[in-house]
């Protein structure tokens, strides 16, 4: 086990930290994840596991915090995502003379799943266009079940088996992270 002055080391020196207290009330270490929610210029908490917590915290007592929006995407999800379509891309020669271009097939697949916005026209018509999957359009759930249907769709309409298509996918994203890991920075 870790003593504290070796942890308060360790967090000064890996999230540049001037100074750390790891006491408590009680004089104990508390580790814990907890749902802050943003209110007036602070941070409070949003459950009665948070308060808990806080409550366990001695006044004065400097806490380490990983501010993360649950809302946020993962940034391995979006990479896994892209892989699932460029393993189709390249292994569906189909896909490639129907679209001609991999970007083409990406805004074709988000219309043909559903994943776009629909325009009445002068004429009558209905013109569709695929909806952005940037990291500020689309949240974790809907890009979850975009994933979903991508390897759904992959499976019924094109062929493939979605748990070897699935794993090939994981496979790619884990040596790319393996690589950015060890050149400047994780993805």
């Amino acid at each position: 086990m870790i003593d504290d002055e070796a942890f308060i080391a360790e967090i000064e020196r890996c999230f540049d930290v001037s100074s750390v207290s790891v006491s408590t009330k009680t004089g104990e270490r508390i580790m814990s994840k907890i749902l802050m929610e943003k209110s007036m210029g602070g941070l409070r908490p949003a459950s009665e596991d948070a308060h808990r917590v806080l409550a366990n915290i001695a006044g004065g007592t400097k806490v380490l915090v990983d501010v993360r929006d649950p809302r946020r995407r993962s940034n391995q999800q979006n990479a896994y995502w892209h892989a699932i379509l460029d393993l189709i891309w390249e292994n569906h020669e189909s896909v490639q003379r129907y679209y001609g271009q991999f970007d083409k097939f990406k805004g074709g697949l988000l219309v043909r799943l559903g994943y776009r916005d629909d325009f009445q026209m002068k004429d009558g018509s209905v013109a569709s266009i695929p909806r952005s999957v940037s990291f500020a359009s689309m949240e974790q759930a809907e890009f979850t079940k975009l994933v979903d249907d991508t390897l759904e769709f992959a499976q019924n309409d094109l062929g493939f088996d979605r748990e070897t298509l699935s794993a090939e996918a994981k496979s790619r994203v884990s040596v790319s992270t393996r690589e950015k890991t060890e050149g400047e920075g994780v993805f």
